[in-house]
């Protein structure tokens, strides 16, 4: 059986977040989704989950409803207090063709679903361009 190592030793007694990040799976925007996840987490724990066009599947339910299971399991399990959700521009889900506003409306509606749907009291909610990520109010 093969094995890849790796350099840093899981904390294994250490499964507390608050924090929960769901972003999109597009791989031109990681490295932008994790310096902002880690700057929002302090250096803390987060859990996360990656659902392409994430906004858009919550609120048209085309993730089948899997965001919303996850965010129930990190509340129970790892005690979650609140969920950042990351859109981005030229998303695929989106048509890569849309405007800012269509997703600001996807992240203020999947925002009050979660409100809806869970404990959680507070959404924060982001859309990622190609040099910053702006705020959207939920």
């Amino acid at each position: 059986m093969s094995k890849f190592e790796y350099s840093q030793p899981v904390n294994l007694d250490d499964n507390h977040s608050k924090i929960f990040v769901a972003d999109c799976l597009d791989k031109r925007f990681r490295a932008a989704f994790d310096e902002v996840a880690e700057q929002i987490a302090g250096g803390k724990n987060y859990d996360r989950a990656g659902t392409a066009g994430v906004s858009k599947a919550i609120v048209e339910g085309s993730d089948g409803g899997d965001t919303i299971r996850n965010i129930e399991v990190g509340i129970e399990k790892h005690g979650i207090e609140e969920v950042h959700l990351f859109d981005h521009i030229q998303c695929g889900l989106y048509g890569g063709e849309e405007e800012p506003e269509e997703h600001f409306e996807m992240l203020r509606r999947a925002g009050g679903i979660i409100l809806a749907n869970t404990p959680i009291l507070r959404v924060h909610a982001y859309l990622f361009h190609g040099t910053h990520a702006e705020v959207v109010e939920i």
